[in-house]
């Protein structure tokens, strides 16, 4: 027969302003008991009422913004950002660009804080950003509050790969590293695009053809392979036969440089040795002319 009351607690305000003070809907925002991660409020970017007490609130500004707080009951608690400003990245013309994903990170941090093509907004304060160029671009700058700082791009080139007639050869792969060094910044079939600069191109032939080219920007490089030639396995009556794999062997240092599967295969001009696998191995010195055929007759 009685009455059991319930005393909520005083009710107060969260709001998010801007580094000048004035409230901002930009941001949705999370609250937590302090010291806890178990979350009580959340709010799209408006005001958000909680009972008095100590939160932390995480903001989802770029990067995350994290303030500990105490709300009053009747009152509002603002919560105050750092000055914002703007990422953005230019061609070598000075075009804004989203052809390549750029990533952020607190200077000499290895954790990306925000991610974007073109443009980001992002908390004043001096960040490294990684543009993903091929080689990828690298640039260390400080962002202040209400204002863009541009990364402008060096220009890029291509590096078109071109058989010995000029028609683009897109049936081989390609890889790409700078000069003298064994690390690959692109790879493709037929063309590339590629920062300015000079390059060793190693094109996946049989065997293997190599180059070093020189990139200008908004220009073109090309790689011209030379002539190519086949070697075809023939039985005791002169008919091609796939029968028997074959290695490709450097005659000079005697190294083995390409396995052929079946029977025949493409050779850049040159002088080879064959080793067919038949039991025991057979071995011949052979020259490939381009264009032509070169049989090897089994016993």
């Amino acid at each position: 027969g009685q009455t059991t009351q319930i005393v909520l607690p005083g009710i107060g305000t969260i709001q998010i302003v801007d580094a000048d003070g004035n409230p901002t809907t930009g941001y949705a925002y999370y609250v937590y008991p302090e010291g806890t991660d178990q979350y009580v409020a959340y709010s799209s970017g408006r005001m958000t009422q909680v009972a008095e007490g100590s939160y932390d609130v995480e903001v989802y500004t770029v990067p995350r913004t994290f303030q500990t707080v105490t709300v009053t009951a009747g009152e509002i608690t603002n919560v105050q950002l750092a000055g914002m400003g703007t990422i953005e990245i230019v061609d070598a013309e000075g075009n804004l660009t989203d052809d390549y994903a750029f990533y952020v990170y607190p200077e000499g941090g290895n954790t990306s804080v925000a991610a974007g093509f073109g443009s980001t907004e992002i908390a004043a304060g001096t960040y490294d950003v990684e543009v993903s160029t091929s080689p990828r671009s690298t640039f260390t700058i400080t962002v202040n509050a209400g204002e863009t700082t541009t990364i402008q791009l060096g220009g890029q080139g291509t590096i078109q790969i071109v058989d010995a007639a000029g028609n683009l050869a897109d049936n081989y792969a390609f890889y790409v590293s700078p000069e003298g060094e064994n690390n690959i910044i692109a790879t493709g079939f037929g063309s590339t695009e590629v920062a300015a600069g000079t390059y060793d191109v190693e094109v996946n032939t049989s065997p293997v053809s190599t180059f070093t080219v020189t990139v200008n920007a908004g220009e073109t490089a090309v790689v011209q392979l030379g002539g190519r030639g086949t070697v075809q396995l023939v039985d005791t009556e002169g008919n091609p036969t796939d029968e028997y794999a074959f290695w490709v062997i450097d005659p000079e240092s005697g190294d083995y440089i390409d396995l052929i599967g079946r029977g025949s295969g493409d050779l850049v001009a040159g002088t080879y040795d064959i080793e067919v696998t038949t039991d025991p191995p057979l071995r011949e010195t052979v020259t490939i002319e381009a264009g032509e055929t070169t049989e090897i007759q089994l016993p």
